[in-house]
Parts: C-alpha cells; structure tokens; sequence
C-alpha cells in the first residue's frame, strides 16, 4: 500500500522537524 509508506514518511518528517529547535510550522 503507497498510502502507509506515505504516512510513515509523513510521521518521519514531522518526529525530525518536532525534534529541531524550530518554532512549529506545522499546519494546525
């Protein structure tokens, strides 16, 4: 399923940017 795989690396590249020192860009 590409839908899970995606998901993985959207929770990825949320855990990496929640991780740095960045203010959160996130939307929401």
């Amino acid at each position: 399923m590409r839908t899970r795989k995606t998901f993985h690396k959207n929770i990825t590249m949320w855990v990496l940017l929640s991780s740095r020192p960045f203010p959160r860009h996130l939307p929401g």
